[in-house]
């Protein structure tokens, strides 16, 4: 596997290794403190409040360099719902950010999800 680079130099494997290392969490934390989320602190996706949220990649394009509007606020139900919806879409040409937002729209419309 070839791996990849940091901008401070530190070699990651993988995605993976990336999101378990140091850089991610202060990455994380940032944004958690940031007022890009503190706008209403809730699923960027379906609104719901007083969930465990995760913090999700709308794009890997700047992976480790991440701007806080690369990130967005899901509960555990819409991420994976983002994930699915960007995996099972029909064109190639439509990347992670296209699914995120495509993929929020659809979960604010469908009035049978259940969190």
């Amino acid at each position: 596997m070839a791996g990849f680079r940091s901008p401070k130099g530190k070699s990651y494997m993988n995605y993976y290794q990336y999101l378990k290392s140091d850089l991610w969490k202060q990455k994380k934390a940032q944004f958690w403190a940031s007022g890009y989320f503190k706008k209403g602190k809730y699923c960027m996706a379906c609104k719901a409040k007083n969930l465990p949220l995760e913090v999700h990649h709308r794009s890997y394009k700047r992976l480790f360099k991440e701007h806080l509007t690369d990130l967005m606020a899901l509960c555990c139900k819409c991420h994976q719902t983002v994930h699915n919806y960007h995996k099972n879409s029909k064109s190639q040409k439509n990347n992670l950010w296209w699914a995120s937002t495509q993929a929020a729209k659809k979960i604010r419309k469908m009035s049978y999800i259940k969190i």
